[in-house]
């Protein structure tokens, strides 16, 4: 634009150089030149005015664009900003959806919990999830053994290794500061007031389960014999308390004469804990202990009973025993010592499923000297003589006696009785009394 103008200029002053050379000639007056110079002036500044005009347009124009230009970056910046908002949302809901699939994630620091199956072949771990409340587990990806020879879990997702320590025995006490211990002849007397408390000390006794347990032995005269287990225990008499580096086992009163009635034994010799799947004894747990009971003396006076309580206490002392009311309870009542009940027109209901009303174990004899006494529950003669007289009645749906020791009925004057004879060691009958089996057929 500024090479045509200078152009232009040129060309102007060309112009009026050539007037000035013809007026110096004699052909142009002042004023020709005058108004040649002024129409060249006016044509060039028309020019100007016009190229002005343009620029200011073209400078306008610029300036819209730079504002539209200004609006799309402002209009991008909100866009990104909204884009950034939606993938974070979407982020969240994407955790939450993974949470509820139970896809949860360990933080990485929080303490984490090993299960490790019975048979030892996986293992699973169980850690708080960094994004929710809830717990979150996940299954090994690998068991190996490491060179101590313990089990070691692996898993992915960062989770720490799960190593499996068996539990092992390292030392067994007993609590020989009791009144019951006579360290003179290694015998502890149980009874009411004094119960054998053995300790078994070591590591890793929480790692008990089902199937790694410890099975314990008891010794009569010189030979060991299986009798129950720590975790899963069989004899819920026996009070059991394991922690992680000790098992207190406790034997009461009632338990151990339970126990000797039930073995026909007067003395238990020493005690020991085997590896539960190959009996394998364990030779630091051996306690060499004689244990004994606290023998009972029954009186030859008639204890009246009118509850459950006083029930489990007399039989348990043995001797005799009146109902002074009806009685019901749960749980049936064990007869180990030589006892007398007589029910006296009174009813005895056992109500709890897999009991029996009496568990007998000694010579016992049950009896009614009023007459219209009810049984609802089986009554199992485990050995001994147990003996019926009297018109007790007995409402049980199946065989309302079995067992495998004597069962007496020489004196029972009831109605029908539908018992499993076939196992008893001894069956005595009243006069008038026969045998038929289940068909109705009379037994010779």
């Amino acid at each position: 634009m500024k090479k045509t103008f200078l152009l232009t200029f040129a060309t102007l002053l060309l112009c009026v150089c050539m007037v000035l050379g013809l007026t110096a000639c004699g052909g142009f007056t002042q004023d020709d030149i005058d108004n040649a110079v002024n129409d060249a002036t006016a044509s060039l500044g028309d020019k100007i005015g016009s190229l002005e005009g343009q620029i200011a347009e073209l400078n306008a124009q610029i300036e819209t664009i730079n504002d539209e230009k200004d609006a799309l970056k402002a209009d991008k910046a909100a866009l990104e900003a909204d884009k950034a908002a939606l993938e974070a949302e979407l982020a969240i809901k994407e955790i939450e959806l993974a949470c509820l699939k139970g896809e949860h994630v360990w933080d990485g620091e929080s303490e984490v919990e090993y299960i490790w199956s019975g048979d030892l072949a996986k293992c699973t771990v169980v850690f708080d999830c960094t994004h929710c409340d809830e717990k979150g587990s996940a299954e090994s990806v690998s068991i190996n053994v490491d060179e101590d020879g313990n089990l070691v879990a692996e898993f992915d997702g960062g989770l720490p290794s799960g190593i499996y320590v068996a539990p092992f025995v390292t030392g067994v006490t007993f609590n020989t500061d009791s009144e019951g211990y006579n360290e003179d002849t290694n015998t502890f007397l149980v009874s009411e007031e004094n119960s054998l408390a053995i300790t078994f000390t070591g590591e890793n006794f929480d790692m008990l389960n089902e199937d790694k347990d410890f099975a314990v032995g008891i010794k009569l005269e010189d030979n060991w014999s299986f009798f129950d287990e720590i975790y899963d225990q069989v004899y819920y008499g026996v009070s059991i308390t394991i922690e992680k580096d000790k098992i207190t086992y406790i034997w009461d009163y009632d338990f151990t004469r339970r126990v000797m009635n039930g073995y026909g034994i007067n003395q238990i010799n020493g005690f020991i804990l085997c590896d539960n799947n190959t009996l394998e004894m364990i030779i630091s747990s051996t306690v060499e202990v004689n244990l004994t009971i606290q023998p009972d003396t029954p009186t030859d006076e008639w204890v009246t009973v009118t509850t459950a309580e006083e029930l489990r206490a007399a039989v348990l002392a043995g001797g005799k025993i009146r109902f002074g009311a009806d009685i019901e309870s749960e749980t049936g009542y064990d007869l180990y010592n030589d006892t007398i009940i007589d029910l006296a027109g009174y009813d005895l209901k056992v109500t709890g499923d897999y009991q029996c009303t009496f568990w007998s174990f000694a010579n016992s004899e049950v009896t009614d000297t009023v007459g219209g006494s009810i049984l609802y529950n089986l009554v199992s003669v485990n050995s001994g003589t147990l003996k019926f007289s009297g018109a007790i009645q007995f409402e049980y749906s199946k065989y309302a006696i079995n067992g495998s020791g004597i069962l007496d009925l020489s004196e029972y004057t009831g109605d029908e009785l539908y018992i499993y004879a076939g196992t008893f060691g001894g069956l005595i009958l009243p006069d008038g009394y026969a045998l038929y089996d289940v068909d109705g057929e009379l037994i010779p």
